[in-house]
């Protein structure tokens, strides 16, 4: 018989109870809770995606408000337009107050917590996670080094991006049924990248067309401020016989939003406008609207020297 006293430890312990070892939850290290690389990706691409939306709507617009020349319908689109972005913006906000999620992230079922498996604020999201990364990355010059660190870090063991070492998180997997996270994984990968694809041709021809259709608004100002003094100059004429001397005799306008100025030549019977200096292709040109007394008309043409490119004419300014 065996007379050895258990300790009181031992005692409450079974003997028939199986080995077990305790379990630490560590989200840093443990690779099989923090989000894969290619899932994050992925929830990216889908989040710029929904925010490129508005471009592949403008570039099926754009052509049709052209044609109409409504200004009505432009302003009436351009506000819808807002309202789409506004409401994307609110509904991220919100899936980032409740599950530290965006629409991708949703979507792929990760999302932010911190390093401890907590719940993440909104403030420390927007302040710490978004807003110190897009500072950094829009210093010139050293601020593309800050763009590329930040999604490289994610090599790292920790998966742990830049933007997750500042705001101390991390993204982890928050699904419950594998197989079906990964399913939809391959559905979106499959769908998003031939309409990145597809966005990247319709942006190749949308950003071309918005652009000229700005500075065909630019080029319509200066046919504005014109269209008033030729009332006045037809008068003038009508009553005098002679062309104008001054630009007060006509009530001309001599600058705009985007005109620098307009002057008028009693010599050779012409008005002529100077776009303003600016990073377009129709910063500093003019375009001139010259009288031809035999006739009584107008000419509107490019202005000399340095004239408007025809393309940003109107059609009735065109040869």
């Amino acid at each position: 018989m065996n007379d050895k006293t258990l300790s009181p430890t031992e005692l409450e312990v079974s003997p028939y109870q199986p080995p077990s070892t305790p379990i630490i939850e560590s989200f840093g290290e443990d690779k099989e809770n923090l989000a894969g690389r290619w899932i994050r990706l992925l929830a990216n691409l889908v989040d710029g995606f929904i925010f490129l939306i508005p471009m592949i709507a403008l570039s099926f617009i754009i052509p049709f408000i052209e044609s109409r020349n409504d200004l009505g319908i432009f302003v009436a689109i351009g506000i819808a337009l807002i309202i789409f972005v506004v409401a994307i913006v609110v509904i991220n906000l919100i899936l980032l107050y409740k599950n530290g999620q965006t629409m991708g992230k949703r979507l792929l079922s990760i999302k932010i917590v911190r390093t401890d498996g907590s719940h993440v604020g909104l403030l420390r999201i927007i302040f710490l996670r978004f807003l110190p990364t897009g500072i950094l990355s829009g210093i010139p010059f050293i601020g593309y080094l800050f763009a590329l660190l930040d999604p490289l870090l994610i090599f790292q063991k920790s998966r742990r991006c830049l933007h997750d070492l500042i705001a101390d998180t991390i993204v982890i997997d928050a699904f419950s049924d594998g197989v079906s996270r990964r399913s939809t994984a391959v559905i979106i990968a499959v769908s998003i990248i031939p309409a990145f694809i597809i966005i990247g041709i319709l942006a190749a021809i949308a950003i071309p067309a918005y652009s000229d259709y700005m500075n065909k608004s630019k080029v319509a100002e200066a046919m504005m401020l014109f269209q008033g003094a030729k009332i006045e100059a037809d008068y003038y004429v009508e009553n005098t016989g002679k062309f104008p001397s001054t630009e007060d005799l006509v009530g001309l306008k001599t600058s705009g939003a985007y005109v620098a100025s307009i002057e008028l030549n009693s010599q050779e019977h012409y008005i002529q406008a100077t776009m303003k200096e600016e990073e377009s292709a129709v910063g500093g040109k003019t375009i001139r609207w010259t009288y031809v007394t035999e006739q009584n008309t107008w000419i509107c043409s490019a202005g000399y020297p340095n004239g408007v490119d025809e393309k940003y004419l109107p059609r009735s300014c065109r040869s």
